[in-house]
């Protein structure tokens, strides 16, 4: 971290992407992403091309929602053809390492690689059914899902909670005073995940970060039954089997019916107290249900190490080049700022 502070400010986007790219590597492959160390880092060029928003993915995205048939019929994916040929190539090397040397690590890969010998072992007695379809490809789709879900999910999130707290000093110091207490508990040493858990007011700023700034500024469900909406006259609306339903993720995080004063950063309405006060699913950030986001729990964890790891030793603040005010990029598939966020970053000598 020492080495990315400079003189004239850090630009946080710089910064975070190659925390998160690094962090979401490791803990996922097993990998060395080099991100700090290697400004062409294969990971880190990826990550770069394929999260870059434009035109064309925007294209593609409105079509794959609104028209899957079209989508279907004209092969339009989400994911560029060498961005799935790097993680295929990356993977079943990793992946067949592994069994060749009779490694096996905590990660996310390692599960997907028992998956694929818990099947294939079944399949030696049962004949032609899914599980024997479970291949390298199947991994590298599964560890790309993992991989788009914890890195650019993860960097916005924390991205935007550094700049809410760069302009509200006074939470960055009440959470301060919480982190600090908390790494005096660990006796000095690393700060574990339990020891996260405990730090109430971490989570309520992160909480609040991500009503402010969600993920992704909506979802889409399919309806499995029948179901009659109450509307807003009093009458029903009938919602049939197959039908495409849209809900409005951000509009509900910003509805002064359940927020008040929603542009405010104000972590306490995550207290115990204030969330019981509002109806369950009004604050959805990754979603909710048996679909809810595969990398929901990683990339809390992530956002609030990083953020720890911050705060104990930096004191984060606006500077001239810090924007007033943040828009939206209509282009990005996830939820993320237009402009450029620089913040100063001095560090901290008690």
């Amino acid at each position: 971290m020492d080495q990315q502070v400079r003189p004239g400010g850090v630009n946080v986007h710089a910064l975070i992407e190659r925390f998160s790219i690094n962090a979401v590597t490791s803990c996922a492959y097993g990998l060395r992403g080099e991100a700090f160390n290697d400004p062409n880092a294969e990971f880190y060029k990826i990550g770069k091309s394929f999260m870059q928003p434009s035109f064309k993915k925007w294209l593609a995205h409105m079509c794959i929602i609104l028209a899957p048939w079209l989508a279907s019929f004209f092969k339009i994916g989400m994911t560029p053809i060498d961005v799935r040929k790097f993680f295929l190539r990356i993977l079943k090397d990793a992946s067949s390492y592994r069994l060749m040397n009779n490694i096996k690590e905590n990660d996310y890969l390692q599960l997907l690689i028992q998956l694929k010998e818990k099947y294939s072992e079944a399949n030696k007695n049962i004949n032609e059914i899914w599980f024997n379809k479970f291949t390298d490809e199947d991994i590298a789709a599964q560890a790309l899902t993992f991989f788009t879900d914890g890195y650019e999910t993860s960097a916005n999130a924390l991205i935007y909670t550094l700049y809410q707290l760069a302009l509200n000093p006074h939470v960055q110091e009440k959470l301060r005073d919480e982190i600090t207490a908390g790494l005096e508990n660990t006796e000095g040493e690393i700060i574990t995940y339990e020891a996260i858990q405990e730090l109430k007011y971490l989570h309520m700023v992160c909480e609040e970060s991500l009503r402010k700034y969600p993920p992704i500024t909506y979802m889409n469900r399919i309806c499995t039954k029948p179901y009659d909406l109450p509307t807003v006259s009093g009458g029903t609306y009938r919602v049939e089997v197959g039908m495409s339903v849209v809900i409005p993720t951000l509009a509900l995080h910003h509805d002064p019916q359940y927020y008040s004063e929603p542009d405010r950063f104000n972590p306490e309405r995550f207290s115990e107290d204030n969330i019981q006060t509002r109806p369950k699913y009004v604050y959805f950030p990754f979603g909710g249900g048996p679909r809810i986001c595969l990398g929901m729990r990683f990339g809390e964890a992530l956002m609030k190490c990083g953020l720890v790891a911050i705060l104990s030793s930096y004191d984060v603040m606006k500077m001239e080049k810090t924007p007033t005010a943040l828009t939206h990029d209509p282009k990005a598939f996830f939820f993320a700022p237009n402009e450029e966020i620089w913040l100063d970053f001095k560090k901290r000598t008690s």
